[in-house]
């Protein structure tokens, strides 16, 4: 970016939500890769949030050194609104404006907000993935529909839409192609975390949530095509050959609103099968506790029958920790590495069982190679090429 351009002034929602801490890591992601770029590349952020305290979160947790605060439920005084009916006689604007002046805003995913982001010159939409396309019998007749039709708006009246990998690009055009009019953009993201983790004594760690010195680790939200079940059945067929000091680690929010008894299933079943030793659950847990247990962790597994671009293969690739994960083609694209990652198919517990087995025997398989710095910079440096891209197209 041209250090001579003016600052730009981005709007970025941003909710702490746990119900989707995917969508959470995302922002604060981004704000971490647009902290690397040179100070006057650097755009100044207008945090776009119905919470003080997310704003605040966000403050701390980057330090980005140019935020401000647009709080989305913020509304003109009483005596503001009715000068503004008056004055809305002689003039297209308001005389009094609660709505931030922006030069972009992002990431937009619905129409829900277009009215507050109503004052910026351009506006970036982004959809995670086109689950609903590929495993449909996962979400109800309305939410199936909803999905749809806001996908559908997004393609049709909307300027611009940013996707997270070429695996949701061809999805999209294989959709919403033939009636799409939005620009596609599409921008892999990568993850900064905070180095402190390191710092955590891991003796103390395996203490505090009772684990052994050695374990697997899948970090993953409750969902159902998240494949908990596949990892499950894996582990029940090492403990009947015999491997039953093969041990698996489940961390995340123990929720899916759409199957609201499927956490409860999955512990069952592990009971049901005396598996409570080798698969142990230990819910939502501290960030910082979550990325030292997966560092630490033999191999990190991903079994997910469909992802847009998995946050938890970024994190293990930032901290070059080895990957067990599902065959996807997202997965692929994520990790062009040879020695970075083993493969399996979302239906062969009999396949990954092997992988595990297999991976257990061996000291450690940390992937040693990749400055992952780099794909932190070019995931910022991307992000500002598509803004004044956006922006020269407005």
């Amino acid at each position: 970016m041209d250090s001579t351009i003016p600052r730009l002034n981005l709007g970025l929602f941003y909710e702490n939500d746990p119900a989707w801490i995917g969508g959470t890591y995302y922002v604060l992601n981004l704000v971490q890769a647009l902290r690397r770029l040179p100070t006057m590349s650097q755009p100044l952020i207008t945090v776009l949030s119905a919470s003080a305290a997310d704003y605040e979160q966000l403050r701390t947790l980057t330090q980005y050194p140019a935020l401000a605060f647009a709080d989305l439920n913020a509304q003109p005084e009483r005596w503001q609104r009715a000068i503004n009916r008056v004055w809305r006689l002689f003039s297209d604007n308001n005389l009094f404006e609660s709505r931030p002046r922006l030069d972009i805003a992002f990431p937009l995913r619905s129409r829900r907000f277009l009215h507050f982001t109503a004052l910026a010159k351009q506006r970036l939409c982004w959809i995670p993935d086109f689950q609903e396309e590929h495993l449909p019998h996962l979400f109800d007749a309305q939410d199936l529909s909803d999905r749809r039709e806001n996908h559908r708006f997004v393609a049709q009246q909307m300027p611009h839409l940013v996707l997270s990998s070429e695996s949701a690009a061809a999805d999209f055009r294989r959709v919403y192609g033939s009636i799409a009019k939005c620009k596609l953009h599409v921008l892999p993201f990568a993850v900064t975390h905070d180095e402190s983790y390191k710092q955590l004594n891991i003796k103390d760690l395996r203490a505090k949530y009772k684990l052994p010195e050695r374990y697997y680790f899948a970090p993953n939200q409750f969902w159902k095509h998240k494949n908990h079940e596949l990892i499950i059945q894996a582990m029940q067929r090492l403990r009947a050959a015999g491997d039953s000091d093969i041990v698996m680690v489940f961390s995340g929010k123990e929720a899916d609103y759409r199957h609201p008894q499927h956490v409860e299933q999955l512990k069952a079943y592990v009971q049901s099968e005396g598996l409570e030793e080798q698969v142990r659950f230990l819910g939502f847990i501290d960030r910082q506790d979550q990325l030292a247990l997966m560092n630490a962790a033999q191999a990190v597994v991903q079994a997910s029958r469909f992802e847009g671009w998995s946050t938890v293969v970024e994190d293990a690739k930032a901290m070059n920790q080895f990957l067990i994960v599902s065959d996807l083609a997202v997965h692929r694209e994520q990790l062009p590495l040879r020695d970075e990652a083993e493969f399996f198919d979302v239906d062969d517990a009999a396949g990954l069982a092997d992988l595990l087995r297999k991976s257990w025997q061996m000291a450690g398989r940390k992937h040693i190679g990749r400055d992952y710095g780099d794909e932190v910079q070019a995931f910022g440096e991307r992000f500002m090429d598509i803004i004044l891209q956006s922006l020269r197209l407005a």
